[in-house]
């Protein structure tokens, strides 16, 4: 049973390569990586998105329709 669990262990372990770490990031790089990928970032800009959109359609009352009589 032993022989079984030492196998099963070699087998499990032993064809795992070495990890390598990624390319080092710049400080500016991980600041623009954070600030795109973060979701209250993302959320800000959708609600603005949001807004813009509002306003626009507010807005619009103000023009004549065209191509209509």
């Amino acid at each position: 049973m032993m022989k079984l669990y030492v196998l099963l262990l070699l087998f499990l372990v032993g064809p795992t390569q070495p990890l390598y770490a990624a390319i080092p990031l710049t400080l500016d790089e991980t600041q623009d990586t954070a600030l795109k990928n973060h979701p209250q970032i993302i959320e800000a800009k959708e609600n603005l998105n949001g807004t813009e959109a509002r306003t626009g359609q507010a807005v619009a009352n103000y023009y004549p329709l065209t191509g209509e009589k």
